[in-house]
């Protein structure tokens, strides 16, 4: 499949950076823009279902860990319908190694601008191990895991897909 150029200055980034800008100390937008891309929306792959609404974060990582091809990615997202205001979330979704978003949760990827941090699959599995399924990307983790520095997980970000230049 064809991708787009993708707009690193994007609305969602935008966003982050503007969120940010005043702000000290650790917050999950900040961890974002340090470790985030932008990510390509594209439809579903053949063969996978929609999920439960409002269950993005667990949806996406029974995606990921059930499909070998996708790369459970978490961060922020944006829904803008035309005529409708920007309404920015944080998110969970999978991406394949093009950076093309399988997002399971939301039914139409148009009109959407994702950014986010892609993680590897043997991290996200000994995450949900240890917490349950929930959201990776958390104030109090970050702050225990002192933003991905000296913890029991070597390399949690996936190396392939974050910081990607598409």
């Amino acid at each position: 499949m064809k991708t787009k150029p993708i707009d690193f200055k994007g609305p969602v980034r935008a966003y982050l950076e503007t969120l940010t800008y005043h702000r000290t100390g650790v917050d999950i937008e900040a961890f974002a823009l340090r470790h985030g891309s932008c990510f390509t929306p594209a439809p579903l792959l053949t063969g996978i279902k929609h999920a439960m609404p409002k269950a993005c974060f667990t949806n996406a990582i029974n995606l990921a860990l059930s499909h070998p091809e996708l790369i459970y990615a978490e961060g922020f997202a944006r829904r803008a319908p035309i005529g409708e205001p920007n309404i920015y979330y944080h998110h969970g979704w999978c991406v394949d190694l093009a950076g093309n978003v399988a997002d399971p949760t939301w039914v139409s990827p148009s009109g959407t601008d994702y950014y986010g941090v892609a993680f590897q699959t043997s991290f996200v599995r000994d995450f949900i191990a240890a917490n349950g399924p929930q959201n990776l990307i958390d104030r109090e983790w970050i702050v225990k895991l002192n933003l991905l520095q000296d913890h029991q997980w070597k390399h949690p970000i996936h190396d392939k897909i974050s910081k990607m230049k598409l």
